[in-house]
Parts: C-alpha cells; sequence; structure tokens
C-alpha cells in the first residue's frame, strides 16, 4: 500500500525563523527582565544575541570560542569590538551563572506536573560527567579527570586495557533531568564543579551532588523519583535521601552487603541467585536499539547501617539472557507484578541523562570553552545550557511549529522518520533558517546587530 504522497509546502524561511525567534522572546523573557534589573540594556542585548548566536553557531570544535561569537556580534572586521562586548558580558559583577539555572527550574515544574498527570510520578535522573582539556594549563580550576577519548583509543588499537585509567585536566559536572515513563526529558540543572575552583567554591564530587540533588528533591519531594546509576551507591549518599524520605531508585552492585528476609547481612547476589523470576517483561534499550526480555524478582531488605529506616526497601533483580543481571535498591512497594516492573520501566528512562551529556559535548561543544577565570567560564557555559533547554522547549510543543522547522533539514528513509526527538536535526534546521535570515528580538533594536554566518 502507497503512503500518502501529498506534498506539504516548504513554509516561508524569513517568516518561519521570525515565528521561532518570537518563541524564544517569549521563553527567555522573564530571566531578560530579571537581568535588565541588574545590568546595563546594552548587556541584556548582548546577552540575548549571544544566546542566539550559541544555537546558530553549529562547530562543535569552535563553538565557544569568544572570536568566533564575537565575530557573530559584528561582522569579520568588527570582531574586536564583539568579543569587548562579550567580555563586560562576562565580567559583570552584577550578574550570576545561577540565574540562568534557577530561570530553568520554571519548565521543570511543568515538566513534574505533566508526568504527574500522566504517570502518577516524575523522574528525576542524575548523573556525572567530565570535559577534557588535554592541552590546557593555564585555565583556573583545572582538575583531573578520567578520559573517556584516551579510553576508546586505546580499545580501538586491539592493545591490552590498561591497569589503571588515564588522567587529563578537565572539568567535571553533574547534570539532572526530568522525565516520564515516556516522552521528552526536560533540562532541570547542569553544574560544573572541581576541587580546584577557587575560594568557596571548590567541591568534591558527593559535595556537587548533594548540591544539585537536594534543592530539586526539597522543591518536589514525594512528586518525583530519583534515579540514580552505580556509583551512587555509598551508604553516606543513600542515607541522606533515607533521611529525608525521598523515592529511589539505585542500581546495586552485586557484591555489596544487604540485610535479606532471613536477618543476615549477604551481597545482593545471594540474596536472589537461587530465586526464580516472578515476572516477565520486554523493555526497549536505547543504547542497543533492541528490545529484551527480562525476567523479575524482588524481596525486602534492608541496609545494615540505616536498620531503624522507617519505610520498606526493596531488592528487584532483573535477569537478561545471555547477558549480566542488574540488581535495583528502591523505597518502591515491589511486593506486586506492577510495583517492580515499573521500577524496572523507569530505570531504563535513566538512559535520557546520558543523551543530555552527549549533546553537550558533541552538538554544543561544551568543551571548546577557552575562557581562563572559573567564574566568567561558569556564565558562559550557562548561556549554553539556556540554549540547550530553548531547543528542547521546542520539541515539546504540539502546534506544529516543530514539523515545519524541520522542513529546512530534510532526511531521507525510514529510520529518521521514526525518529521521537529529532534534536540534532531541529538545531541543524534553525541553523539553516537563521544563517540567511537572522531573527530580530525585542530584546535588541531593529535591524538586528547579527551578522550572517559565511
Amino acid at each position: 500500500m502507497k503512503g500518502n504522497t501529498t506534498k506539504v509546502p516548504i513554509p516561508d524561511k524569513a517568516e518561519l525563523g521570525q515565528e521561532v525567534a518570537s518563541r524564544l522572546e517569549a521563553y527567555v523573557g522573564s530571566l531578560l527582565c530579571l537581568l535588565d534589573k541588574r545590568l546595563d540594556v546594552r548587556l541584556v542585548r548582548t546577552f540575548a544575541a549571544t544566546l542566539v548566536n550559541i544555537i546558530r553557531h553549529r562547530n562543535r570544535a569552535l563553538s565557544l570560542i569568544l572570536t568566533e561569537l564575537g565575530e557573530l556580534l559584528t561582522d569579520g572586521a568588527k570582531a574586536p569590538a564583539g568579543v569587548k562586548r562579550l567580555y563586560n558580558l562576562l565580567h559583570s559583577p552584577k550578574w550570576a551563572a545561577s540565574l540562568v539555572s534557577d530561570s530553568l527550574l520554571a519548565d521543570a515544574d511543568q515538566a513534574v506536573e505533566a508526568a504527574v498527570a500522566k504517570d502518577g510520578v516524575a523522574h528525576l535522573a542524575l548523573d556525572g560527567s567530565e570535559i577534557e582539556k588535554p592541552t590546557a594549563e593555564k585555565m583556573e580550576g583545572l582538575t583531573k579527570v578520567r578520559s573517556a577519548n584516551a579510553a576508546l583509543l586505546l580499545r580501538a588499537s586491539g592493545g591490552p586495557p590498561p591497569k589503571r585509567p588515564v588522567m587529563v585536566p578537565g572539568f567535571n559536572w553533574v547534570g539532572a533531568v526530568i522525565t516520564g515513563l515516556t516522552g521528552n526529558l526536560t533540562l532541570a540543572r547542569l553544574h560544573w564543579y572541581s576541587t580546584k575552583a577557587p575560594g568557596d567554591q571548590a567541591q568534591k564530587q558527593r559535595e556537587a551532588e548533594w548540591f544539585v540533588l537536594k534543592p530539586l528533591l526539597e522543591r518536589w519531594g514525594q512528586k518525583v523519583i530519583c534515579l540514580l546509576d552505580r556509583g551512587f551507591d555509598s551508604h553516606p549518599f543513600l542515607g541522606q535521601l533515607l533521611a529525608g524520605s525521598y523515592r529511589l531508585i539505585v542500581r546495586w552492585r552485586h557484591d555489596l552487603q544487604l540485610i535479606g528476609p532471613n536477618g543476615e547481612s549477604t551481597p545482593a547476589g545471594q540474596l536472589t541467585k537461587r530465586l526464580r523470576s516472578k515476572w516477565f517483561t520486554e523493555v526497549y534499550e536505547p543504547r542497543r536499539r533492541q528490545m529484551t526480555r527480562l525476567g523479575v524478582v524482588a524481596i525486602p531488605v534492608q541496609l545494615w547501617d540505616y536498620t531503624d529506616y522507617a519505610g520498606q526497601l526493596w531488592l528487584v533483580a532483573v535477569r537478561r539472557k545471555g547477558k549480566g543481571s542488574w540488581w535495583f535498591l528502591t523505597t518502591e512497594d515491589c511486593s506486586t507484578e506492577q510495583g517492580a516492573l515499573r521500577v524496572v520501566l523507569a530505570y531504563a528512562r535513566r538512559w535520557q541523562v546520558e543523551w543530555a551529556f552527549r549533546y553537550g559535548k558533541s552538538e554544543l561543544g561544551l568543551a571548546s570553552i577557552r575562557v581562563l577565570k572559573w567564574e566568567h567560564r561558569a556564565k558562559l557555559w550557562a548561556i549554553a545550557e539556556l540554549a540547550y533547554a530553548f531547543l528542547i522547549h521546542l520539541l515539546l510543543l504540539d502546534d506544529g511549529l516543530v514539523s515545519r522547522i524541520l522542513r529546512w533539514c530534510h532526511r531521507t528513509g525510514r529510520r529518521w522518520a521514526k525518529v521521537i526527538s529529532p534534536l540534532y536535526r531541529l538545531r541543524h534546521a534553525l541553523v539553516n533558517l537563521w544563517n540567511d535570515h537572522p531573527p530580530k528580538l525585542a530584546c535588541y533594536p531593529h535591524p538586528s546587530t547579527l551578522a550572517p554566518l559565511p
């Protein structure tokens, strides 16, 4: 049977580009009003123009370099003037990166309410990553991070794996996203940290993770379930979550001790070793892009140093045919099939935060930044974070705007027709729209001072 052959007219480029610009005005309007109370109007205009230019400048290696962004603010002959405008914006002491991060919470609140209305609960996924700067020497706050690129190259060479991880200069970051059982993610917070950051901004890993997680959990409480991967299974960290009576699902190592139904402390793998799977389901694995059949069994347990916890903890074992098993420690009731399977399906959504990190590294080029001072670098990262949040916001719209935008980044083949969240295509299409017809926003004067890309 042949599909629909009706040709969809291609929307006018200038008109559509300006429509997207008006959506951007509405999205950042409250933040710009707040900045206008603190900053000179010229700095507010520079902020808005830089936000647009980060979206337009689709170059992983050069995305956040000041000379590149400064050239887009004016033109090639007046690039030093554009760099000076950016310098004044980033060095202004009257605003901080936290203003941008706090402005994202309005969208996150809406995402939580939408997920609760649809699925009864929202999921708050937290994870960490690194930005590698192997050739950097003088950037403030540089610390040692584990190099994923070095591990990838060593594995591709076919040689033996290194006995120790390769460490290079760089920065650590923590990300939190909101997601339901289906649909797109919503960015809640990105936070960069380093043990060598200046002054009282220095943070260790657990301090940074709790710095991000605690305000979000206090804001949403029982409406969200915190999804955590291995590495968050330390008893002090979990103790903080249990003390606040927060809901959680954490992936558990098979060799970590738990108190089972018999009252003895036993490794998690041994507790479920002789138990047959009680329930079965199929879950789509985004990393492998295939359905996987799973067997599930759950038993009540306790943490050996938190036996006075008022709630009930459950250990959920998930068996995969021909692959390793998973174990999850959760506060959710898993005494029934529905409760246990919801834990498995919820954890499958944790991969959304991995996609957020991947997009930041590969598409936004967060590692391309070359600003020396920690505070100023955090401000530029925050503007890039806002650009990312706006792109995700566009995907959540249901008025057909995204489909019209994607007409300017055509792709053929069945795979592209089935993509649910074409975030990469969406930005590519916006680049095609705005490069030929730079948007005219009310937050800086007309005609637009944005220079077309070559």
